[in-house]
């Protein structure tokens, strides 16, 4: 099983930012970009994507997923 998906570009004007950013429901993943351009050699990551182009996107759990925020007591 692969530790990716793919997936086609389909919108003129993106890069390859741009793009992770829309397919992450606009939340920020740390490395995924560099992961994606591992993926996939040739690729920039400011060049404007062909409409066809077929990305590797790498499966890269979403830090703040984890993160839990306690409250915490300012004044006793």
């Amino acid at each position: 099983m692969a530790n990716y998906e793919t997936v086609t570009v389909k919108t003129l004007g993106l890069n390859l930012s741009r793009l992770l950013w829309r397919h992450r429901s606009r939340l920020r993943v740390d490395g995924l970009l560099e992961a994606t351009l591992d993926l996939n050699p040739g690729l920039s990551s400011e060049m404007e994507l062909v409409i066809g182009t077929r990305i590797k996107i790498p499966y890269i759990e979403d830090d703040n997923s984890s993160i839990t925020t306690e409250p915490i007591q300012v004044f006793s």
